[in-house]
């Protein structure tokens, strides 16, 4: 699956998401996210519109890469997880999304062991991927 993407060297967040929401026929849109105590630091938001991947703000360019790669991971890998977030915590995180706009709000502890391994494999493989094909 990792090698289907359309990875840039430099790595750009942005292009590959626009790519990846143009093959799938369905926005993804990115939302940074404050980080608070207690909340996942990604999340994947599915919604009867677009799906929605946030992010930390207050972190590296790095973190935030591999976040996004995760919830990628999870959205590509057609993850469901096993629960949902409570209603109090999707409203802290995203107030600009009603609770009846929202289908599934996944956070990173949300998923199966499996899911999660999966996820991150995804994402640093996806990571590596730009860096060893700019090698010479």
């Amino acid at each position: 699956m990792v090698e289907s993407l359309p990875l840039s060297a430099p790595f750009d967040p942005a292009e590959l998401v626009a790519a990846l929401a143009e093959r799938r026929g369905r926005p993804i849109e990115l939302i940074q996210l404050p980080i608070r105590a207690r909340t996942p630091c990604g999340l994947l938001i599915t919604t009867d519109r677009a799906d929605y991947i946030g992010y930390p703000s207050a972190t590296t360019a790095l973190h935030q890469q591999h976040i996004l790669l995760h919830e990628l991971g999870h959205l590509l890998s057609g993850h469901a997880g096993s629960d949902r977030l409570s209603p109090g915590t999707v409203q802290a995180l995203l107030p600009n999304l009603s609770d009846e706009l929202v289908q599934r709000v996944l956070g990173r502890t949300v998923y199966t062991e499996l899911e999660e391994q999966e996820a991150e494999l995804f994402a640093s493989l996806a990571l590596h991927r730009p860096r060893r094909g700019s090698r010479v």
